[in-house]
């Protein structure tokens, strides 16, 4: 494994993990299980952190892309588009032995997904080993924010919580899947936020309790507020759990109660693809913490709902609709 670069440059954000090509089969009519069914096929650049770049460059803000890939044009074809954004990629780590990452999900007709299949395995070389010799625990390294998903290795994860409470650097958090939430550490000092959909919660929930009936997953308001506590006395300052169309629900250090928000719809809005709304949502939240550090989590949470809802509506994971004005 190769190292391109070992000191960032100054930046406003670092987003670390997943970096992978996007290929998603969406259905053209009900689908029928052990059939054939027509579909269309799809694909562009994806990986969770490397959606929330590419967000966050469309919203005007200096963005740094931390991931790993191999030496093969997929991931060329990936750089090649980041670089056009004006993301940088110095501080990736290129394996010429290694495929870069991929992530197929199969949608409904109506865009809903139905399931996905992810090959992450490159970015468990981001080892604390490894983001040590990015020069990221520098203390002159510039960035105000650092985004990580949980493709990182729990090792990973842990170490730049570490660093995030030395340095005094914001730490958002952003869940991938309910199996990798095996590896959110139980200590979350130097955790600013964690973001999550009601399934990861409730997978959290489930093996922080050992609760397994699957009667037991939903998760109410209320308990949103009691989980909310248990995390923030790991150290966590912000929840956001996001529910579909439903909005989210929000909570912050100092907050009596949850706070259940819903988002502004067009009335001519229809979904096409719900793939990366979530990472939408997340590059938000980063923008408008930088933009607004004085505002209160539910104005962050407001803004960031909207670049989620224009992202259901577009093919692509990245809307090309989003823009500096939105934030």
């Amino acid at each position: 494994m190769s190292q391109i670069s070992a000191h960032p440059p100054r930046t406003d954000v670092i987003c670390i993990g997943g970096i992978n090509m996007d290929r998603k089969l969406k259905a053209l009519q009900p689908l029928l299980d052990a059939s054939s069914n027509p579909c269309i096929a799809l694909e562009s650049p994806g990986g969770v952190a490397r959606n929330v770049a590419e967000n966050l460059a469309r919203l005007g803000l200096r963005t740094q892309l931390l991931g790993a890939l191999g030496a093969d044009s997929t991931a060329q074809t990936i750089l090649n588009h980041l670089h056009s954004l004006g993301v940088d990629t110095s501080a990736c780590h290129v394996d010429a032995q290694g495929n870069t990452g991929s992530y197929t999900a199969v949608l409904d007709a109506q865009g809903q997904m139905i399931i996905g299949m992810a090959d992450m395995a490159i970015t468990e070389q981001l080892t604390p080993e490894a983001l040590l010799n990015t020069g990221l625990a520098s203390s002159d390294q510039g960035a105000r924010l650092w985004m990580a998903d949980m493709n990182v290795p729990e090792a990973s994860l842990k170490w730049l919580a570490q660093h995030a409470r030395e340095q005094q650097r914001r730490l958002v958090m952003l869940a991938v899947s309910e199996p990798k939430m095996e590896r959110l550490p139980h200590d979350l000092q130097g955790v600013d936020t964690l973001v999550l959909n009601r399934g990861e919660l409730a997978a959290w929930r489930d093996w922080f309790d050992a609760v397994t009936s699957a009667s037991e997953r939903a998760i109410t308001l209320a308990e949103a507020g009691v989980l909310f506590a248990k995390l923030h006395h790991s150290g966590l300052q912000r929840l956001v759990v996001t529910l579909g169309e439903a909005g989210l629900v929000c909570m912050e250090t100092g907050q009596a109660q949850p706070m259940h928000l819903r988002p502004e719809l067009p009335r001519t809005m229809q979904v096409t693809d719900v793939s990366g709304a979530g990472d939408a949502l997340c590059a938000g939240l980063c923008a408008s913490y930088l933009r607004y550090p004085e505002d209160a989590l539910p104005q962050h949470a407001k803004r960031a709902m909207k670049l989620a809802v224009l992202t259901v509506q577009s093919e692509q994971t990245v809307s090309p609709a989003i823009t500096p004005d939105l934030i």
